[in-house]
Formats: structure tokens, sequence, C-alpha cells
């Protein structure tokens, strides 16, 4: 116990590196899974429950930290774009698929991954490097007609995608069509178009992951990153109890019900997030060992092995 206790102490006081730091955010998140898939079905888990998920609210940010360092360090930031981009679509695909045959044999609500393909944090995380890609050329192009382009850019992925979906939805031949492929709340063709056309309002977490992403790829180093992660975090906290306090219905309506996103985001729980800054003050600014596909196949994984072995020790879920 000594010897593990002195080994811990070498290792923080070398620093974290983004190796180090992916998989501290990958542990949060199985933890997070595990609470989510086992909760009132596994004994351990349902006592602990609670615990698991404040862990698992400092995967997010923590991922988000890694992505804006890799971002910073990569000498083709579009490829890197279009990696995510294939990476979201091929967890997406995958996960719809999988549960379309799960919903067949009965098994969904044991082991459904992302609730819909389109709903996964690769596509997140894509949105956040465009926005930083357009966001650059407003802000360090020389050019005028470069600086109009990302503005317009920015605009449109702002708000394309949500009034084109928008009016998808109240198109009658349109709505019929989507729903037409539902089984068991797998809406397959619904999928698929949400994963052509990611929607930056209707991505996990939402606005406020995207916007925190942004703050700590502009923060100037880890002091400021684990400032801003710190902060950010504790506002929204502030916000949702403002909202609730003084009755400001009309906030809690933008919030809420225009912002699927940040509505499941404003909890009083992520104020626990903000211990997330921790880690990013160990920073020792290394990239670590390179495992390029890691996180992309853990993604997905995880939570299938997991919610396969949740299944293999207590059963099926009765409904």
């Amino acid at each position: 116990m000594t010897v593990l206790i002195s080994k811990l102490k070498n290792r923080l006081r070398q620093g974290l590196s983004d190796w180090d730091l992916l998989l501290l955010a990958a542990f949060c998140m199985t933890m997070y899974t595990l609470a989510e898939i086992g909760d009132r079905r596994v004994f351990i888990v349902y006592h602990s429950a609670m615990q698991l998920r404040l862990l698992g609210a400092l995967a997010a940010p923590l991922f988000t930290f890694v992505l804006v360092n890799k971002l910073r360090q990569t000498s083709d930031r579009k490829c890197f774009a279009k990696r995510l981009y294939l990476a979201a679509m091929a967890v997406g695909l995958s996960a719809t698929a999988l549960n379309w045959l799960f919903a067949k044999a009965g098994l969904y609500y044991d082991l459904n991954a992302f609730c819909h393909g389109n709903q996964n944090y690769l596509f997140t995380f894509f949105l956040i490097v465009v926005y930083i890609l357009l966001l650059d050329k407003v802000l360090k192009s020389q050019h005028w007609s470069v600086k109009l382009v990302g503005f317009l850019g920015i605009i449109a992925l702002s708000i394309v995608p949500d009034r084109l979906w928008h009016f998808v939805d109240q198109t009658k031949f349109f709505h019929v069509l989507l729903d037409s492929s539902d089984f068991q709340g797998i809406a397959v063709w619904r999928d698929l178009l949400d994963m052509c056309i990611p929607n930056p309002m209707h991505m996990v977490g939402g606005l406020p992951l995207i916007v925190l992403g942004l703050l700590l790829y502009y923060a100037r180093d880890k002091k400021w990153q684990a400032a801003v992660c710190a902060g950010f975090y504790l506002f929204w906290t502030l916000l949702a109890m403002n909202i609730n306090f003084f009755g400001l219905r009309d906030l809690d309506f933008f919030l809420g019900t225009k912002i699927p996103g940040v509505s499941l985001y404003i909890r009083y729980d992520e104020v626990y997030t903000a211990w997330a800054a921790l880690p990013m003050l160990l920073y020792n600014e290394q990239t670590g060992r390179q495992r390029k596909w890691f996180f992309y196949a853990y993604y997905p994984l995880h939570y299938y092995l997991i919610g396969l072995l949740v299944l293999l020790l207590v059963g099926p879920k009765i409904l």
C-alpha cells in the first residue's frame, strides 16, 4: 500500500498527460454508464448510483479538454474534423442498427446504447471543432472575405439545421415518412437524417458543452482552462437556481423547451462537475501514449458490454 501511494505521488508530481486524462475520463464515463444501466437492478450499484453519476459527470469536460488540446497539436484540422464526423457516423449507425435488432428481440430497454443514433458525444465534439475552425477564420484571418465566410458559417451551423428540422416536423409528408419507421422507440429514418444533418440544439450536452469547448480552446493555459471549467459549471448551476427561485418562466422556457440539450444539462448536481478543474491543473502539456482510435472504439463498446453483463446477471428488464 505504501509503495502504491508513493507511486501515485510521483505520478502527480510529473503531471497528467493527454493520455492520462483520456483514461481518467473513460473511467468516469464507465462509472456513469454502470449507474445508468445497473441502477435499481444491481444491488451494489443501486446503493452507490448517485456517487457514480457524480463521478461520471467529470467525463464530458475532461473529454472536451483533451479534444481541444489535440486540436491545438494537430497539423491538419480539417482531417481531424472529418475523422470525428466519420467516427460519429460509424457509432451512430451501429447504435441505430443494434438498437433496432435488440428491439426486435425484445431487449431494447436493456441494451440501447444512446437511445438514438445521433445522440452520441462524437457529434457534439465534431460540432465543437467545426465552430472553432469557423471562429478562427473570423478572429485570425486578415481578409474580410474569409472573415465573412466564417461568420456566415457560424450563423448557418447554428440556425439552418434546427430550422430545417422544424420544417420537416411541421410538414405532414415528412412527418409521416419519418415516423413510419418507428419500432419501439427506434425511429430509423429520423435517426439517419439527424446524423446527416447534426443539429447543435439537440446534441448530447447541448449548446453549453459546445460553448465550454470554445472557452477551453481560447483559454491561454491550463490555469485559465481550469478556472473557465469551474466557473462555467458554477454559473449554470446558479442560473438554474435563479430560474426556479425567482420564477423566471420565460427564461426557463427558452433554455428548457427550445434547447433540449440545455434542459438536460441544467441540474443542481452539475455543480460537482466543477471538480473537473483539478485534473486540468495537473496537465503537464505532454501527449503521452498515442492511441488514436481508443476512444472511438471504447465509447460505444463499453455501453454494450455493461448492458450485456447486467442482462446476464439479473436477466431482462420487466416493464
